[in-house]
């Protein structure tokens, strides 16, 4: 059984973010003067230090950039083992999540793809599976 996790206290900048991932919507941070795709949420672009930006959805489509398989646990609360990975978007930005899979199963450049099914006010974990 998978712990239920809250939404974290966050920055003026990154509320629409999670109001809208808890909505099932997974965005990103696209600036309006140089194009650059943004996670996680800032303030300010980081190509450009602009601070003209607007949230795009993105189609939670990727490759495995890189992961890692945990088999200790932090509280009981949690199963293991867990697959956690660094995906490439295929829009550009990486974004830190889960692949829901066997570890066996997992290789850097694997297609993923989000699973937002899981995705409410109580439980916003970034879950991916191997498409």
């Amino acid at each position: 059984m998978a712990a239920e996790k809250e939404v974290p206290e966050v920055q003026p900048a990154a509320e629409e973010f999670w109001e809208r991932l808890t909505d099932g919507e997974f965005c990103v941070q696209a600036c309006d003067d140089c194009g650059e795709r943004v996670f996680p949420p800032r303030k300010y672009c980081i190509e450009c230090y602009s601070e003209n930006w607007h949230y795009e959805p993105v189609s939670g489509e990727g490759s495995v950039y890189g992961y890692t398989v945990i088999h200790r646990a932090s509280s009981k609360e949690y199963d293991t083992p867990v697959v956690s990975a660094i995906v490439e978007l295929a829009e550009g930005p990486r974004v830190m999540g889960r692949v829901d899979c066997d570890p066996d199963e997992i290789e850097t450049g694997a297609a993923v793809a989000l699973d937002p099914s899981n995705l409410s006010d109580s439980d916003v974990r970034l879950t991916f599976q191997l498409a």
